[in-house]
């Protein structure tokens, strides 16, 4: 990709961003779309550099949101809702150390369509939560699951999450990687990370925070060193109590630490 080309999406990005950011009430997710899957992603020509364009893009945006992300007392109580990436012990709920994560509604083989339907059960059930962390995405993607629909599910939690007035900070979390995986496929692939892409656009509009799983754990490495860098033999979970479990945990801390201003 020539330079050039970086600097034109990064420009259309600002152009197409900063109206949106200005309320978020208004939230209009075809135009972010079409946005994310007309300009941004076609401009992309291959992974590498969609991933060094996407954190050179969501840099940029952070700095023209007014003041950055602000400083939030919240994640004392946190409502942990995702799938079995955070719901089987020694996961890395267990092991994070700044906050609570006993308010925990993962269930194994969730999709994030089916969140939604339980969402406010949810949110009932937990009315001392004062934030949300949301975690999923993976087994639509394993089910061949078109990322509109996987937008369209968070976009609608968090919508009621903002509109519990005890819900005071969500952290959106996406999907990891999942090559080698039987389900795999590259039309897969490029779900995932124009999903990521959408979700990084997603988090800087609606003022949540994001936080990129596939980054944190991707590992391309050949399948036996995958496996000891910390993943179960499915190439989906990583393992209980493991260095990538308690890495996870640790960014966790921090990006949690963070919004408190600890």
């Amino acid at each position: 990709m020539k330079r050039y080309q970086i600097f034109l999406a990064l420009v259309l990005a600002t152009v197409g961003f900063l109206p949106l950011a200005q309320s978020n009430d208004d939230w209009r997710l075809p135009a972010l779309w079409d946005w994310a899957t007309n300009v941004a992603y076609p401009l992309l020509e291959d992974h590498s550099e969609r991933l060094i364009a996407l954190e050179t893009e969501v840099a940029m945006l952070q700095s023209q949101l007014p003041g950055g992300s602000p400083v939030n007392p919240a994640f004392l109580r946190p409502l942990i809702v995702g799938d079995s990436w955070s719901n089987d012990g020694g996961d890395w709920p267990d092991e994070v150390s700044v906050t609570d994560m006993s308010r925990n509604e993962s269930i194994s083989g969730e999709r994030l369509s089916w969140m939604a339907t339980k969402f406010e059960s949810y949110l009932d059930a937990h009315p001392d939560a004062d934030s949300l962390i949301l975690q999923g995405g993976i087994n639509d993607l394993a089910a061949g699951k078109p990322e509109i629909d996987m937008a369209t599910a968070v976009t609608t939690m968090v919508a009621l999450a903002k509109a519990r007035g005890h819900i005071e900070a969500i952290i959106l979390m996406g999907p990891g990687p999942f090559k080698g995986h039987r389900s795999w496929a590259v039309t897969k692939q490029t779900r995932l990370e124009r999903y990521l892409l959408w979700m990084s656009a997603f988090c800087l509009e609606q003022a949540i925070h994001c936080f990129n799983t596939y980054e944190q754990v991707n590992d391309e490495s050949p399948n036996q060193q995958y496996i000891k860098a910390g993943w179960t033999a499915d190439y989906l979970h990583l393992l209980s109590n493991s260095v990538a479990t308690a890495h996870v945990a640790q960014q966790m801390d921090v990006l949690i630490a963070g919004i408190r201003g600890d």
